[in-house]
């Protein structure tokens, strides 16, 4: 079977733009909706696939923006990069609790940055802002995780991801070949998904 009967079942790509709306989502439970329209029909076959990088253990990304600036334009929080939405976690967030899983799995995404600077040029350099929201989520939590244990939780995340990414690298390697040429959300998650198929 060709690449072409392989990927056949991704659908058009006018299929796919209902994630272009994500970015301009208030509620971002639409963005959870927009990924199950999809999912529902077949066109996200990896979405979830594994438990540890955003969009792979299917974390709905609303959006990534590379431009600082047009993050601060877009009235978004923090410097620019992804966002993701997890529902479970933010309904433990608003009731006071955080599950070990939830709080692993949010480590992991969040440090996703750091571990895809080191894969790729052998140093991490950012992240700083990372760093401070998981010091933040970490005294959130009851009790407060005590230093040291925060310093274990933060590199075995960083190292579970980067393990990770190291695995699925030609994904990585295709994502930000779509980012970098200025792809759509929609045409990155297509492209996502066709790297993964790919390697099957």
């Amino acid at each position: 079977m060709g690449n072409e009967d392989g990927l056949s079942f991704l659908g058009t790509g006018r299929d796919w733009e209902v994630l272009d709306a994500c970015l301009n989502a208030d509620d971002m439970k639409l963005v959870g909706n927009a990924y199950k329209f999809l999912q529902d029909r077949g066109f996200l076959p990896s979405f979830g696939i594994t438990r540890n990088i955003a969009y792979l253990m299917g974390c709905p990304i609303r959006g990534v923006i590379l431009d600082p600036i047009v993050a601060m334009q877009m009235g978004i929080q923090g410097q620019a990069g992804t966002q993701f939405w997890v529902e479970k976690l933010e309904n433990e967030l608003a009731e006071g609790r955080l599950s070990s899983a939830s709080f692993d799995r949010y480590c992991m995404v969040l440090f996703a940055e750091i571990a895809a600077e080191a894969l790729v040029y052998g140093e991490a350099e950012g992240g700083e802002n990372d760093e401070n929201l998981f010091r933040s989520i970490c005294l959130l939590l009851q009790p407060p995780l005590p230093i040291a244990q925060m310093s274990n939780q933060a590199r075995w995340a960083v190292l579970q991801s980067y393990n990770l990414l190291k695995w699925h690298r030609h994904v990585h390697l295709a994502a930000f070949k779509a980012l970098e040429s200025g792809d759509s959300l929609s045409a990155v998650i297509r492209k996502i998904e066709e790297a993964m198929l790919e390697n099957r």
